[in-house]
């Protein structure tokens, strides 16, 4: 027989959920994320890490609007790989 050895993972608490993409806009889904999985839930900037809060390069799009460029913006940030 083989000794396996198993680590014990230490788990993290998860503190807060950010929604993001069109579907967070949704009437009330914050709210009932967060009853329902007794974790604070909030609406994620997607251009917070982009754009400086006091730049004058702030797109002229609602923050509601934003959300449904939130893949398209972290897939523009990707770094490209070689092979």
């Amino acid at each position: 027989a083989e000794n396996i050895k198993i680590d014990t993972i230490k788990a993290k608490t998860i503190e807060k959920i950010f929604l993001s993409g069109g579907d967070s806009n949704l009437i009330g889904f914050p709210s009932y994320m967060s009853l329902k999985l007794k974790i604070p839930a909030e609406i994620a900037n997607p251009l917070v890490n982009i754009i400086a809060k006091d730049s004058s390069e702030i797109p002229a799009i609602s923050h509601k609007a934003s959300l449904q460029y939130a893949v398209a913006i972290g897939l523009a940030l990707r770094k490209e790989k070689t092979i």
